[in-house]
């Protein structure tokens, strides 16, 4: 029985050293596969860290977003696991950070974690930025742009999504992992980058 455990788990580092190699020449099957093996528990483990769902589900595509914009530098000989968890540690450091250095994002986090979330004075700063929000996802490719306002502006399921347009799962994770990137940099030259890990879900269910 051990050494059949000891086998199984050398078969499966060997997949796993396969995939990263693949995924550092920028297969993207390689990275939809390192995707659903490991986000559920990334997502688990941040949603421990910063305990609102939103954010937790936001900085897991983070994550990954970080993994494929940085997959030339994987070592196949390191653990995977352990590089995934180093990153999300380092998010929810960069996260509170930004949080700590704004007040109205502070309240806003506050408020979507104890479910109180209302529009009141915040009301015009809020439609502006979802205005923005709005232009940057008019700068994605035609399917992208259609799987990232199917997720996070009518809030449907991946496989819900994934029916529809007759694609995988997991291709619809990368849409949405490469939508968000794309997205964030819109934000961060625009200067709002920082309201939208924590809101951006209030401001496109509007």
């Amino acid at each position: 029985m051990f050494l059949g455990l000891v086998e199984e788990a050398l078969v499966e580092n060997t997949v796993e050293k396969e995939l990263l190699i693949k995924l550092r020449n920028g297969d993207e099957y390689a990275f939809d596969k390192l995707y659903q093996i490991y986000s559920l528990r990334i997502y688990r483990k941040l949603l421990k860290m910063v305990k609102v769902d939103v954010i937790a589900h936001e900085l897991t595509q983070d994550v990954f977003v970080k993994v494929w914009t940085k997959r030339h530098l994987l070592d196949s000989n390191q653990s995977f696991r352990s590089y995934l968890f180093s990153i999300a540690q380092h998010l929810v450091y960069d996260t509170y950070r930004k949080i700590s250095r704004d007040e109205l994002l502070a309240k806003t986090v506050q408020l979507i974690s104890t479910n109180a979330y209302t529009h009141t004075e915040e009301d015009i700063y809020y439609r502006e930025t979802g205005e923005m929000i709005q232009k940057a996802i008019e700068l994605l490719p035609p399917q992208q742009k259609r799987v990232f306002q199917a997720c996070k502006i009518e809030g449907r399921s991946y496989d819900d999504i994934a029916r529809e347009l007759n694609i995988s799962s997991s291709t619809v994770n990368n849409h949405i992992v490469k939508a968000t990137k794309t997205v964030a940099e819109y934000l961060k030259k625009s200067g709002t980058l920082v309201f939208f890990v924590a809101i951006s879900s209030a401001f496109l269910d509007k």
